[in-house]
């Protein structure tokens, strides 16, 4: 097998056939010799906002602040003493965690404090990882799967930017492939040799535990859905909501929790439809505002539109930067802590299909 065992990295220029029949897949790994390893960071000689030190270990967010630091592993006096985040993680970004299910925003919490100190250190997990890259520990592997036809190619699939130790990972990109050769083909084989490729397939799938649940991506256009903070200004709880609100277009309620959503008329500046909302936990009335961005792709009366809002209503203190909690009242920020806010953020996650 390529993969001996799942921690161990793969081997490159490998080949392996699957299935003994006329009909079989070949695949195969070979380096990526110029991979793109830019969303990890990048190598440099001068220390700047979310810069890592390699002689020190220190890690400094903006204006030379530092954040954190870490054992250094060392380099040769010829390499680059610094190295610049990529920016998946820093600076910290509130959109970035608008699907994160409310499990691991649970277990983030539980592990580095808050949601901003968890960004810092999978930052710095992507700055060791460049490290260990670049001292061999890993690499960038280009995948193939070729279908076989009487030993003659009549297919193939192509996957590059692969981590070699990726483990499960890389059967899960050789299965994709082993798909995509089987559709390229699809058209030059009979039924019989199709059913043989797709049984080969499902038989490697099962071999490697293939199939489980995988981790959802967080849609680009959440960051339209960020209220500002002209829009968490607006805590003037009144018992009649504002004429510029506009026209009540949903009223959800659930576990005690009320949300009145508005049309204001209004589009922003990326094409969004400006909603105004109220919110209440009981007969209490606790946040309102006119400026939330319905992100385009979804009705503005949608379970996901609601459930993009309480996810913003739902944020604890850690979550995100200080100046988003800055116009709280003392009760805003008592009921944020109080657990009811993670409640709603479960409630949240569920209306966006989490």
């Amino acid at each position: 097998m390529l993969v001996s065992e799942l921690e161990r990295p793969v081997r490159t220029n490998p080949r392996e056939l699957v299935g003994t029949g006329a009909v079989q897949f070949e695949l195969s790994a070979s380096p990526d010799d110029n991979p793109d390893l830019s969303f990890l960071g990048g190598f440099t000689g001068e220390l700047g906002d979310y810069t890592y030190d390699r002689d020190t270990g220190l890690f400094y967010g903006e204006h030379n602040e530092v954040i954190r630091q870490m054992e250094p592993l060392g380099r040769n006096r010829d390499e680059y003493r610094y190295i610049k985040a990529g920016t998946n993680h820093v600076p910290h970004r509130l959109e970035s965690w608008a699907d994160v299910s409310i499990e691991d925003k649970r277990r983030a919490r539980a592990e580095f404090g808050n949601l901003r100190l968890t960004d810092i250190a999978y930052a710095l997990k992507d700055i060791r990882r460049l490290e260990e890259y670049a001292r061999g520990d890993w690499q960038m592997l280009t995948l193939g799967a070729t279908l076989l036809v009487n030993d003659l190619p009549v297919g193939r699939g192509v996957l590059g930017g692969v981590e070699s130790d990726g483990g499960a990972h890389v059967h899960e990109n050789w299965s994709d492939m082993m798909d995509e050769a089987l559709h390229e083909a699809e058209a030059a084989l009979t039924a019989a040799q199709k059913r043989q490729a797709s049984r080969l397939i499902d038989e490697y799938a099962r071999e490697h535990h293939i199939g489980e649940e995988r981790v959802a991506h967080r849609p680009e256009d959440a960051a339209e859905a960020v209220p500002t903070a002209a829009g968490f200004q607006q805590w003037n709880l009144a018992g009649i909501p504002p004429e510029s609100y506009g026209d009540l277009i949903r009223t959800w309620e659930e576990d005690g929790f009320r949300l009145d959503l508005h049309d204001t008329g209004r589009v922003g500046p990326h094409g969004q439809t400006k909603l105004a909302y109220r919110f209440w936990d009981g007969n209490e009335l606790l946040f309102q505002g006119d400026d939330y961005g319905c992100p385009g792709g979804h009705a503005i009366d949608s379970d996901w539109t609601v459930g993009g809002l309480l996810f913003f209503l739902s944020l604890q203190p850690g979550d995100a930067d200080d100046d988003f909690f800055r116009n709280y009242t003392p009760r805003q920020t008592e009921w944020a802590q109080s657990g009811r806010a993670e409640e709603l953020g479960g409630i949240a996650n569920r209306l966006q299909g989490e």
